[in-house]
């Protein structure tokens, strides 16, 4: 996912704007449910 992406995400999900230079990575996170399927998770730390 890019940045812009995850700047949209935020807005989108929990209603403020995040300015790029205020995200920091945290994480990936990679998990499989009982069927097998994949996901993988980006977390960011937001400074502001």
């Amino acid at each position: 996912m890019s940045l812009v992406a995850t700047l949209r995400e935020v807005a989108e999900e929990v209603g403020v704007d995040v300015e790029p230079s205020d995200l920091e990575y945290g994480h990936v996170a990679h998990h499989r449910n009982a069927q097998g399927e994949t996901r993988i998770g980006f977390l960011f730390t937001a400074r502001q």
